[in-house]
């Protein structure tokens, strides 16, 4: 990519890289990039739903197209009722800001009426402060519609 890139285009101080589906390996890799917008219209794509383990918790999670898992911090998982098993290996995520360690948990979601179960990454780092919605399961059960002018996200149910 940066060798396309035209001689006269001023220098913004950009990193450019392209990283291939083949090059992914594990451990997973969370990347949240907080950038300054460019325009005045700064509005982080959160939404209300409703998380289930033993206990129930109505969250606004940000909405990340970018994270392949859905990502809870370690004292909400605490409150939803998770627990680590003896014998339990935690797995370990990358990302920007450094890394996190995290058990997996299969956790209830309802989303607008609608309820499933989906992966999701409990951190058990205590610095951890974002929560956020991912891909897995998410992005195949409904068509997610971003209308950033009325800061709102649609999603549209895709099963019967």
């Amino acid at each position: 990519m940066k060798d396309g890139i035209p001689a006269d285009t001023p220098k913004l101080g950009y990193l450019l890289d392209r990283i291939f589906e083949s090059e992914f390996v594990e451990p997973v890799r969370f990347y949240l990039v907080k950038m300054r917008a460019l325009k005045s219209h700064d509005w982080p794509p959160r939404y209300e739903l409703h998380l289930k383990v033993q206990n129930s918790a109505r969250v606004e999670m940000l909405v990340d197209s970018g994270a392949e898992l859905s990502l809870i911090t370690k004292q909400l998982g605490e409150d939803l009722g998770c627990s680590r098993t003896a014998g339990e290996s935690i797995s370990k995520a990358e990302g920007v800001r450094g890394s996190i360690e995290y058990l997996l948990r299969d956790i209830e979601i309802e989303l607008d009426g609608h309820t499933f179960t989906a992966p999701v990454a409990w951190a058990q780092t205590d610095f951890c402060d974002e929560i956020l919605l991912g891909r897995e399961v998410v992005f195949d059960l409904f068509d997610i519609e971003f209308k950033q002018a009325e800061e709102m996200i649609v999603f549209k149910w895709r099963r019967p």
